[in-house]
């Protein structure tokens, strides 16, 4: 379920969600490349968000795991708090 089920078969330009360093496995995003993707975490890692502002995000690497629960209606705010927490997340860990 954690692995990228795309592979090539999908073309990654701008509108491609969730972005660069991406795949999607079943249900979930996958990071599937080093140094490509906006946010910290490592090539394995998982996650997904809701719509209204709660995510998750799993990295088996670190044997991390972070659930983030709120409710907000402002996409471009969630994706802020989003990429913030977990920036704040991983910071932690050094």
């Amino acid at each position: 379920m954690t692995s990228d089920q795309l592979g090539s078969a999908i073309a990654r330009g701008p509108l491609y969600f969730p972005g660069p360093g991406y795949g999607f496995g079943f249900g979930v995003q996958v990071r599937v490349a080093a140094g490509e993707a906006a946010s910290l975490g490592s090539v394995g890692d998982y996650s997904w968000a809701g719509v209204y502002g709660t995510t998750f995000f799993v990295d088996p690497k670190e044997r991390l795991i972070s659930v983030w629960m709120m409710r907000r209606t402002n996409l471009a705010a969630n994706a802020y708090i989003w990429r913030r927490m977990r920036s704040l997340v991983y910071t932690a860990l050094e």
